[in-house]
């Protein structure tokens, strides 16, 4: 869930840092180092270091994390179309407008 979640983010906002990523709120700040990790091991990401500091870094999508965000959008689209046939329109109205407030 969050590893998709991180993607689909990097997608949108393109090369991110961790603490931007941590400031998203989607896993707490001691986990992102650890998700971070795990998706550069299974090549859905590259690091790209700062020449200021060797320990700082962003992070950007490979063409496999492209591909995985992509398929991430489109469930989170599936979703939304399952909800919309058992909610209400008003509470869809909400979940979109607290949606926009997280965003």
């Amino acid at each position: 869930g969050a590893q998709g979640i991180i993607l689909a983010k990097i997608d949108r906002n393109g090369m991110m840092t961790p603490k931007e990523i941590a400031n998203l709120g989607i896993v707490e700040k001691a986990a992102v180092a650890k998700v971070l990790k795990k998706l550069y091991e299974l090549k859905y990401i590259d690091k790209e270091f700062s020449g200021l500091d060797g320990r700082s870094y962003r992070v950007k999508l490979t063409s496999k994390g492209m591909d995985m965000a992509s398929r991430v959008k489109k469930y989170v689209v599936e979703l939304e179309e399952r909800y919309r046939t058992i909610l209400s329109p008003e509470t869809i109205e909400e979940l979109l407008k607290l949606e926009e407030e997280l965003s």
